[in-house]
């Protein structure tokens, strides 16, 4: 449990410091996209119902953890209600977003926001951090042993930090001892966990798009490319025309709420340069740029320039040549290599077969499971892209349609047909490798259980349809066997990690035969 935790905890103290400047992440790991630290109970000092009047800031601000991070872009949510003033996103930066707002007091220009409120719990362990004041001490922030609060000024609209020798940061309320060794203090009661200094928050004035009201959306179908290979990446969102102004929603795969506006100009649209698009789900106002590639450093570079889209009417599709990147305030998040936006409309197909990537067996102390890892095709049988937020998929454990029950896995209600995306970051899991088709469920019974089978769903305009279900035949040793009665026409070879190989490498390889019928038999090999 110690060799987990500890494991756990590096990975942690590294997830606020690692860039979002990735072109193509992909990894047979779990990707949690979900933050590490979330909502927790909701307890004395925060109230879940606002009052008053409503003002949103962007924020700059120092993020100190284990180094000093400056960020900026930040969004924050104030509101003013006589002398009681609500504050959410209090820790932007450090903890993601949630729905709760601490409650702090207006005294002339200054905000007061007490101490001691129990804040929030961690998402991973689930100890409680509670809203504490730190001072500097010999270069460094130490906790306050006082009740002093933290105490911020406005002047004309821009709120700062009070005190240029105080902060405010998340401490530990209680020692956080590990469950299976409870004389080992994993996390110390008083232990600062994040600290925000040199903050300052100033009005944000900009909007983002909305769609008008009354007007009927369009499903759109989005596809870009990588700029280092050749895949590519398929997903959905959905536009709007009214008259001359064209709205997109979705541009950005792992923001779908973002927008953007532009005008219809003969047969092209423009979207303003820098143009603001909303709040993304980690708290930090997001613009839409056009980008280049410096190739001196690799690193992508936002132009002063619009979005320029050419616009064909017949294929009912917008292309542009230039290259786009999301800002997260300053920071570069994703990118896009000349996108293509195309109207989508649905057709019953019947789905491809899922595919089998990796088959794992955990046998740990602390983990003691089988894992599946398989991609689910965003296409048809005949290769044509199909909606994913219209596919689900279900298993079979032996011959049996398996019901993902709460209790055995993290669900609210049992299970049968799970959504594409649906991603509980435990035992059910979507992730953004192939092509965002990655998934993963956790098998717990490795004695009564030796085949899986996995399945796809297609529903459009009312009709299911479901795909051959992809069989793995589970061995001791972990190696699939498929039967089939055809002859091999094709043989690929992967390393470990699920990377593609020439031909057989030293170390264990897996081995995907590809048959005459359409079925795959994948063996683990050893070759010395």
């Amino acid at each position: 449990m110690k060799k987990s935790i500890i494991s756990l905890l590096l990975l942690a103290a590294t997830t606020l410091s690692v860039s979002a400047q990735i072109v193509k992440t992909e990894s047979y790991g779990r990707i949690n996209a979900a933050p590490a630290l979330r909502t927790g109970e909701v307890n004395e000092g925060l109230v879940a119902e606002p009052k008053g009047e409503k003002h949103v800031y962007t924020a700059t601000l120092d993020m100190i953890q284990s180094g000093t991070k400056t960020l900026d872009g930040l969004y924050y949510e104030l509101y003013f209600d006589n002398k009681d003033v609500y504050i959410k996103c209090l820790f932007s930066g450090a903890v993601y977003p949630f729905d709760t707002y601490i409650k702090a007091t207006l005294e002339g220009n200054k905000i007061i926001i007490p101490t001691g409120a129990h804040y929030m719990n961690d998402r991973t362990w689930g100890y409680g951090m509670r809203v504490a004041r730190v001072v500097q001490d010999a270069g460094k922030f130490v906790l306050d042993q006082t009740d002093e609060p933290i105490v911020w000024t406005v002047s004309d609209g821009v709120i700062t930090e009070d005190d240029p020798n105080a902060a405010m940061a998340l401490a530990i309320m209680e020692d956080f001892r590990d469950p299976d060794d409870p004389d080992f203090v994993v996390f110390h009661k008083d232990e600062i966990r994040y600290t925000v200094d040199n903050m300052k928050l100033e009005p944000m004035t900009e909007v983002a798009p909305a769609f008008p009201e009354g007007v009927q959306t369009e499903m759109v179908h989005f596809f870009t490319n990588y700029i280092f290979d050749e895949t590519t990446v398929d997903w959905m969102g959905e536009m709007v025309r009214d008259g001359n102004d064209v709205y997109i929603k979705g541009l950005y795969y792992e923001e779908p709420q973002l927008m953007l506006k532009g005008t219809m100009q003969g047969d092209k649209v423009i979207f303003p340069a820098h143009q603001y698009m909303g709040v993304d789900w980690r708290g930090y106002h997001n613009y839409n740029t056009v980008a280049h590639l410096d190739m001196t450093t690799y690193e992508f570079v936002a132009d002063d320039e619009d979005l320029v889209m050419d616009w064909d009417a017949d294929a009912q599709k917008l292309t542009t040549t230039q290259w786009m990147m999301d800002l997260a305030g300053s920071a570069p998040q994703y990118y896009l290599i000349t996108p293509e936006i195309s109207v989508f409309t649905p057709v019953a197909a019947i789905p491809a077969t899922p595919i089998f990537k990796l088959f794992q067996d955990y046998d740990y102390s602390w983990a003691n499971y089988y894992s599946l890892v398989f991609d689910i095709p965003m296409a048809d049988v005949d290769g044509n892209f199909i909606n994913p937020d219209s596919i689900t998929y279900c298993a079979y454990f032996n011959d049996d349609l398996f019901t993902f029950n709460p209790g055995e896995y993290a669900v609210d209600e049992p299970m049968t047909e799970i959504p594409f995306h649906f991603d509980n970051y435990k035992d059910i899991v979507f992730t953004t490798a192939d092509n965002y088709t990655r998934h993963f469920i956790d098998i717990y019974d490795k004695v009564g259980v030796n085949k899986v089978g996995i399945q796809s769903i297609y529903t459009a305009n009312g009709e299911k349809n479901v795909s051959d279900i992809m069989w793995y035949i589970i061995h001791t040793t972990g190696i699939d066997d498929v039967d089939t009665q055809a002859n091999a026409i094709k043989h690929e070879y992967f390393d470990i990690s699920g990377h593609r190989l020439p031909a057989p490498a030293a170390g264990v390889n897996i081995h995907r035969v590809t048959y005459g019928d359409g079925s795959v038999k994948t063996y683990k090999e050893l070759v010395k």
